[in-house]
């Protein structure tokens, strides 16, 4: 099982290329942690996956305190990575 059944995966957002770099991703990172603790209380652990070649948003990712597992699989777009934040 790629995700276990106390988790809920994250999947990414947009934002237009005007109002990227301002810092929006990283404080909705930053708050996805306790908006999850609060309305889904039986979930223990976030996942979420990214591609390989998006290092900016790995990055972004790590800056929120996800960790990347180790684990890999093959999406469409090539290689991806599992990261989780433990709740």
């Amino acid at each position: 099982m790629l995700i276990p059944d106390c988790s809920i995966s994250v999947y990414g957002g947009y934002f237009a290329s005007m109002e990227q770099h301002k810092g929006y991703a990283q404080g909705a990172m930053k708050m996805l942690p306790d908006f999850a603790r609060e309305h889904f209380t039986f979930v223990q652990e976030l996942v979420l996956i990214v591609n390989h070649a998006n290092v900016p948003a790995q990055n972004l990712y790590k800056k929120a305190g996800f960790s990347d597992t180790g684990r890999r699989r093959n999406g469409n777009h090539g290689l991806q990575y599992i990261y989780h934040y433990s709740l």
